[in-house]
């Protein structure tokens, strides 16, 4: 028996969601979290949005034509490989931005252009729930201060601007990142996708109101930030919007920004038309083939056979003991500024070793296997530690560290810690036995084996303490002693997951 376009098209987009299902459980947890800078908290309200724009096509789409689009079945596994290995390499925007194109992807090889054109709009909408526009935050962060300052010296209110801090008599304010108005942003460019969609399909008309929401929403923040700065200078940092709450007075202003917005958005409307093209309609093909949706169901269940296995890996616990080092002698009572962070790994330690008035710190990590929160890449790791203020992390190659007469390159950090000490920290990674320095290459490494059940990996730090500024003592010093002591290190962390 024939069965409905529509219904092949919406079990397509399930069977799409299901595959990548990680994803949306990561999403959900972003979008609920209340310190995730509350930047994508809308999220919660685009899922169902999605939904409800889809179904509310499903006449169009009953009554389009089916016509199977197979090279897109060659474009879809390459994205479904692709989000496997950013899901096994733990990089999480790199997977939550292929999900929309694999749903894209997946009807256009079950359905063809029609229905695909038909969904794609509600389907791209979910980018504006996904951490995809991080990218460009510094950007209205750097517009928002210089808007700022200009209308600071309009109002003759004494302010001086450096870096993302703005200084009045009263105090200092800083424009940080969750003012750069990226929330109202892309909420007003969601609220103008949706208009479009709902009223008018004109693509110029569409465009432009894009464009209107985009810059209104800008705008509005520049106000909202040169409002509160200036109601700290009048009320000598007393004002309600300084001491308690300012972001609920953003919404007041995007409230009051969306009375001439959408009265802009019904001028264009009248120019448009709701209806959709007559070729886009065949009236004569309303019920759709099941055979390309059991290719692409079959093509869609293969990232499940990872990711129900990464998915299921929990933290074992082992213990590394600390290596003897030649002639070099433990001393754990010398105190330091150096605290590496990684989170939750099976095994790390750190340590100070001493011998000839010379002092060298080391610190190794271990993990078995890994996942979100607890993992050797992401934005709460650091080999350097949240006190320190880095000067370089750049790559120095040609170093001797092994016994197989091959140069490792590896990284080099300097950085300066509270108590006035500067240190030089060499660094490098261990993935799948192998030494690895770039932080990307060695992830995307960790993530090709991870997706065949070998992603064991770790990193191991040594850094000593610059007595000149310049630190070229300092590295001599290292590049003396590495090779030994990243041996050492090296035994000890094989050694101790081999037990």
């Amino acid at each position: 028996m024939p069965v409905s376009h529509w219904l092949i098209v919406a079990g397509t987009l399930t069977f799409a969601t299901v595959a990548v299902f990680p994803t949306l459980v990561l999403l959900w947890m972003k979008w609920s979290a209340g310190d995730y800078t509350q930047s994508y908290s809308h999220g919660l309200l685009i899922l169902p949005l999605f939904v409800w724009l889809v179904f509310r096509q499903r006449h169009t789409i009953a009554n389009t034509e089916q016509r199977p689009f197979k090279p897109a079945f060659v474009l879809l596994a390459g994205l479904l490989f692709g989000w496997t290995w950013a899901f096994a390499a733990n990089i999480a925007v790199g997977a939550e931005a292929l999900w929309p194109l694999i749903l894209i992807c997946s009807v256009l090889a079950v359905s063809g252009w029609a229905a695909t054109m038909t969904i794609a709009v509600p389907v791209l909408l979910l980018y504006s729930a996904i951490p995809v526009w991080d990218v460009i935050n510094p950007i209205l962060q750097s517009l928002t201060t210089n808007a700022v300052g200009v209308t600071l010296q309009v109002a003759s209110v004494p302010a001086f601007i450096q870096g993302n801090f703005v200084q009045i008599p009263a105090g200092i304010f800083e424009i940080a990142g969750g003012c750069s108005g990226i929330h109202f942003f892309i909420v007003a460019l969601t609220l103008a996708v949706v208009y479009a969609n709902l009223h008018f399909h004109m693509t110029a008309g569409a465009v432009l109101l894009l464009a209107i929401a985009g810059a209104m929403s800008i705008m509005m923040n520049w106000i909202r930030v040169a409002t509160i700065i200036v109601a700290g200078h009048l009320t000598d940092m007393q004002s309600y919007l300084v001491t308690v709450d300012h972001y609920t007075f953003g919404w007041v202003l995007f409230s009051i920004m969306l009375i001439p917005f959408y009265f802009v958005a019904r001028r264009l409307e009248r120019g448009s038309t709701n209806e959709p093209s007559p070729s886009a309609l065949s009236r004569s093909h309303s019920h759709g083939r099941v055979a390309p949706a059991g290719v692409a169901l079959l093509l869609l269940s293969l990232p499940a056979l990872v990711w129900g296995r990464l998915s299921t890996n929990e933290a074992t616990g082992i213990e590394i003991e600390l290596p003897n080092v030649g002639e070099w002698q433990l001393n754990d009572t010398t105190p330091t500024d150096w605290r590496p962070g990684f989170p939750n790994p099976d095994g790390e330690f750190q340590a100070t070793y001493a011998g000839n008035g010379l002092r060298l710190d080391v610190y190794a990590n271990w993990y078995n296997t890994q996942s979100q929160g607890r993992e050797l890449f992401g934005y709460d790791t650091s080999f350097a530690g949240d006190e320190a203020r880095i000067f370089h992390d750049k790559p120095i190659g040609g170093i001797d560290a092994t016994d197989h007469g091959k140069p490792l390159e590896i990284h080099e950090i300097m950085a300066d810690y509270q108590r006035g000490e500067r240190r030089l920290i060499w660094y490098h990674y261990l993935i799948g036995g192998e030494s690895r320095s770039r932080g990307i290459e060695a992830q995307l490494w960790l993530g090709l084996l991870a997706m065949v059940g070998a992603e064991q990996s770790g990193a191991i730090a040594v850094s000593t303490i610059c007595e000149v500024r310049d630190c070229k003592e300092a590295r001599a010093f290292l590049g003396s002693e590495f090779k030994m002591f990243n041996r050492a290190l090296t035994d000890v962390l094989i050694t101790s997951t081999e037990e």
